[in-house]
């Protein structure tokens, strides 16, 4: 149980520091990461006082079941984050929208998986684009729309030539993300791009629906990455829940 106290010690103090760290207000709800640090601090008290009432005792078992859980989880996620290697059959270049900022700008993960669909476009100048995104009540169009206009900008600004840019906007999820674009378009294999963490859930989805594809990872500043992939956790558990995808 010391081990358990430790660990959840060990996360908190890596999300406090993640908090103070510059840019993290950038798209991040300051209330996501206080409901986190909160939840793991409630966790690591189950544990300490466990001894003195009946309750806590069970609900301790509880706790380190879940956290246990939860761990290997994510060790697992960052063990399966690497990218897939090229298969040599991708037929295009497909990215998943990651959300714009109120006045429909985008986010720095979004404009990184832009940056490295146009890195793998320059060595392959022959495969299309297709970008997937739909919109909401807070945004004035879809994210579709912004990714192309950021990506005809960078391709321009490096004097390439424009690739064949298809737009899906009627996704909310990952999940619909991949499938839409790949019924739109026609393909049944290309390289689909995401921000690092969602790499392990990609390969999953996409073995599942599209087998030949490969899932290329986007990076973004470190001081993210511990928010991101704890996010992720939730994230996953909900797609495959909702998706009835094992």
């Amino acid at each position: 149980m010391i081990i358990f106290s430790f660990i959840c010690f060990l996360i908190v103090l890596a999300l406090l520091i993640s908090v103070v760290m510059p840019g993290f207000l950038n798209d991040i709800n300051v209330g996501f990461y206080l409901t986190i640090i909160t939840s793991f601090a409630l966790a690591w008290f189950i544990i300490l006082i466990r001894k003195r009432f009946s309750f806590f005792k069970t609900l301790s078992i509880y706790v380190c079941a879940f956290l246990t859980f939860f761990i290997l989880t994510e060790a697992a996620m960052i063990y399966f984050s690497s990218d897939d290697i090229p298969t040599g059959k991708e037929q295009a270049i497909i990215v998943p929208g990651r959300g714009l900022f109120v006045e429909s700008r985008l986010t720095d993960e979004l404009a990184k998986r832009l940056d490295t669909a146009i890195e793998i476009y320059s060595q392959n100048p022959d495969l299309p684009i297709v970008l997937s995104g739909g919109t909401d009540a807070d945004r004035a169009l879809p994210e579709c729309v912004a990714m192309k206009d950021y990506l005809e900008k960078k391709i321009t600004v490096q004097n390439m030539d424009m690739p064949i840019i298809i737009t899906e906007e009627k996704s909310t999820t990952i999940y619909e993300n991949i499938k839409n674009s790949f019924e739109i378009s026609g393909l049944n294999s290309a390289y689909v791009i995401v921000s690092r963490h969602n790499v392990p859930r990609t390969k999953i989805l996409v073995n599942r629906l599209y087998k030949a594809s490969t899932v290329v990872g986007a990076d973004y500043p470190a001081s993210k990455y511990i928010i991101y992939y704890i996010r992720e956790f939730g994230f996953s558990v909900k797609t495959f829940l909702s998706e009835g995808i094992f």
